[in-house]
């Protein structure tokens, strides 16, 4: 992770990318054509930059974001592992898929 401090962020922890399911992706097409533009804000600020959605966020997308968070914080856990793991010099850990 890297620090940034631009457009108003702050000082957050911002992540160089992240694994986007197809899940995902089929539980925005689901929602109103209206709240898909921000759901895929809410869904891009928490994986990049741990960001939770803010106050007034429509309850549809607050219905997946729930899934989203389990599934991006697992994630990025078994992600900062395998690195530690590989900087600390213990090549045998690997990401399990």
């Amino acid at each position: 992770r890297d620090r940034l401090r631009s457009r108003g962020l702050g000082d957050v922890y911002k992540r160089q990318g992240f694994v986007f399911l197809i899940s995902f992706y089929e539980a925005i097409e689901l929602m109103p054509g209206r709240l898909q533009h921000k759901a895929y804000k809410v869904l891009t600020r928490y994986a990049l930059y741990g960001e939770m959605p803010p106050k007034g966020t429509p309850t549809r997308i607050m219905q997946s974001f729930v899934g989203w968070k389990r599934l991006i914080d697992a994630s990025s856990k078994k992600y900062d592992k395998a690195i530690g793991d590989r900087f600390a010099g213990k090549t045998e850990s690997k990401i399990k898929r």
